[in-house]
């Protein structure tokens, strides 16, 4: 009986060869024990079977057995075939013990390890090579040498030498048909696919033993496929998915792939969306062979991307639910080279069908706050399982290194880099509106709060109610980082006019509630000056490199952990200043106006940005 470790080997082809050894195992001659074959009954060879598998009761076939022969030749052929070799991966191939040499051992084992024994060097002496086995490793030209050593212990060693050399014989015969069907399906795969995918075996998840925890959430993600389409139908009722979306994420439509080499990012929210989308503007002119997509889960990601627009050859279309079916669909009409996962947004089904491919994967401008931690390792068995996949892991600061450390990540493979946010492109805008915008503001003093949270509103307005002391005229806007907020913000304005009631702006109005979403690129091109949102409430802050993009003076306050190492370079080159109460936000807001802000294209990319750049070049073909 083979071993664990060669399960699978060959299934076909040895019921094939058994076959054959019993159809013509009655004519074959006795053998004397110096080595030559003894005849043997074909239920001895076949562990009490005959060639077409049927039992014998004392020796004589049962009536079926011509039956059973023909249906043993026709799975032997349908298991010939490209379909069952894939299968063939963690099957057992069950050896009769008379075929075993007496022991019920694996003489493959046996065998490779005598093998590698002798190309080691060492000493081959009777006593010598693989202990662990049980086995005895002969010197070679011995009498006992190879495979016939299985039998070493045999009672009947002169009855049983010939047989087992023959076994033997068929055992590398075997691997080397097995390993032709293998090559021969890669080929056909390549040939379809692109690449030549972990098939029977090879290379990535489903050529290794998946662990037990990624194997039940994906047979129960599978299970929950009907759930997923229901959902997505709710969604689409209550106008949160579109028709064209649900498809996508359905795996039932695609944009056409484009000839050569695909490399896919994949992101969740706005901003991750945009950092991708200013990575490969960076790579498109290194790479001109090469074509983009990214994919989001958020609509709202894909809405910003298409009013932003997109690098050149990118396109944009929604990830697949992750099941296994939807993702598979995915991956193998769009085939990339190199898949970009940034930030957290790990989906297992998506990452197992990417190892099962071949499909290198990195991880870029990863980051854990502590309380993400905290979260995510009640699942560090699935983190386990999924991150030491990654060929390369960007994380944004030391603290998120050692986290993804804890959740399973090789730390060999793990660099501080930055955020990559600071490649993201200057948000596009409506040039309409934009000139219709600067005709009804024409000179009034105009300043923005960008992203805001509760509590930051009233900080605002009360700073901006002192700059009207100064000047009466001056305009406050106010866009809210949940666009549903927007009724209350402007209830506590005074009854802000809102830009989602369609309002236009009155010129006797000081607060405008921007309580839309996509239109960030319109409001920092009309404000010389950003406060940026999430820096006094207990967010973290957000992306400084927005407003920076498109020659916004920033103001910030000291909740900014989300950014810091972004905030202390950019505060350092003057692009950036910190307010920490009301009255610092009038004086910042009155220097930016009376000193228009010169922003240093240079200071806005990280130079450990241009380091991730490198690093992805090196992990494409080519």
């Amino acid at each position: 009986m083979f071993c664990q470790r060669h399960r699978g080997r060959g299934r076909a082809v040895h019921r094939r060869d058994c076959a054959r050894a019993g159809r013509a195992g009655a004519g074959r001659p006795a053998a004397s024990a110096g080595g030559v074959r003894a005849a043997q009954p074909a239920a001895l060879r076949h562990g009490g079977r005959t060639a077409g598998g049927c039992r014998l009761e004392g020796g004589a076939p049962q009536p079926h057995a011509e039956r059973g022969a023909r249906a043993h030749r026709r799975r032997a052929r349908h298991d010939a075939s490209g379909r069952a070799a894939r299968r063939l991966a963690g099957r057992d191939v069950l050896l009769p013990r008379a075929l075993a040499g007496g022991g019920g051992r694996c003489v493959l084992c046996a065998t490779r390890c005598a093998q590698r024994h002798r190309a080691a060097g060492a000493e081959e002496t009777g006593d010598g090579g693989p202990q662990h086995l049980g086995y005895r490793v002969p010197r070679r030209g011995s009498a006992g040498s190879g495979c016939a050593a299985a039998a070493h212990d045999d009672p009947q060693p002169g009855r049983r030498a010939g047989e087992t050399a023959h076994l033997a014989r068929r055992l590398r015969a075997c691997d080397r048909r097995r390993g032709s069907l293998l090559r021969g399906t890669r080929r056909r795969h390549r040939k379809t696919h692109g690449h030549a995918g972990a098939l029977a075996g090879g290379p990535g998840v489903s050529g290794a033993r998946q662990p037990w925890v990624l194997q039940a959430y994906l047979g129960l993600a599978s299970a929950l496929a009907p759930v997923w389409r229901k959902g997505l139908e709710r969604r689409l009722k209550r106008g949160k998915e579109t028709p064209r979306s649900v498809r996508q994420k359905l795996g039932s439509e695609y944009a056409d792939r484009p000839q050569g080499t695909v490399v896919w990012g994949h992101a969740v929210g706005v901003g991750e969306a945009m950092a991708l989308a200013g990575l490969f503007a960076r790579l498109a002119p290194l790479r001109p062979d090469c074509s983009f997509l990214i994919t989001t889960t958020a609509r709202t990601s894909g809405d910003a991307l298409k009013r932003t627009g997109l690098p050149p050859r990118c396109q944009h279309q929604f990830a697949p639910v992750d099941t296994p079916e939807a993702v598979a669909r995915f991956l193998d009409h769009w085939r990339p080279s190199l898949a970009l996962w940034c930030e957290m947004d790990l989906w297992p089904a998506l990452i197992a069908g990417t190892d099962a491919r071949g499909i290198p994967r990195v991880l870029v401008n990863a980051r854990l706050s502590p309380e993400s931690l905290a979260k995510r390792r009640w699942g560090r068995w699935l983190y386990q399982a999924l991150l030491p996949g990654f060929r390369d892991v960007f994380a944004q600061n030391d603290a998120t290194a050692e986290a993804l450390v804890k959740l399973g990540a090789a730390r060999e493979r793990i660099t501080v880099s930055g955020t990559i946010k600071s490649l993201v492109p200057a948000l596009g805008c409506d040039v309409d509106e934009l000139a219709a915008w600067r005709d009804a503001l024409r000179a009034r003093p105009v300043w923005l709060l960008a992203s805001s949270h509760p509590g930051e509103e009233a900080l605002a307005l009360q700073a901006h109610a002192r700059l009207r002391e100064q000047l009466p005229d001056a305009l406050l806007l106010i866009a809210p980082r949940a666009p549903a907020r927007g009724g209350e913000v402007a209830a506590l304005a005074g009854d802000a006019p809102l830009r989602s009631a369609g309002a236009l702006l009155p010129t006797s109005a000081s607060v405008y509630v921007a309580d839309s979403i996509g239109e960030m690129g319109l409001w920092y091109r009309l404000a010389p000056i950003a406060l940026v949102g999430g820096s006094f409430a207990p967010v973290g802050g957000h992306n400084p490199h927005e407003p920076l993009a498109l020659g916004c003076a920033v103001l910030h306050g000291p909740n900014v952990w989300n950014f810091s190492e972004s905030y202390e370079r950019l505060d350092a080159l003057g692009q950036s200043s910190l307010v920490g109460n009301g009255d610092e936000v009038v004086r910042g807001v009155t220097a930016a106006w009376s000193t228009p802000h010169d922003s240093d294209a240079a200071a806005l990319v990280d130079p450990q940005a241009e380091a991730v750049i490198t690093r992805v070049l090196s992990h494409l073909p080519g």
